[in-house]
């Protein structure tokens, strides 16, 4: 999962914590190499998910 957006929000999610850095990032041009040609999950709103 990416969040990705100005600053980030925590989804307040059941183990959310365990998975920052190593399955929920914050950081579109830092980590979204990692998940190129691979699904993932957007959560937010506005353009900045979809860029």
């Amino acid at each position: 999962m990416l969040a990705l957006a100005t600053r980030y929000r925590r989804l307040g999610v059941p183990g959310e914590k365990d998975l920052i850095g190593g399955g929920i990032h914050f950081c579109a041009t830092c980590d979204g190499p990692f998940y190129k040609n691979r699904e993932v999950v957007v959560v937010g709103g506005g353009n900045s998910g979809v860029e």
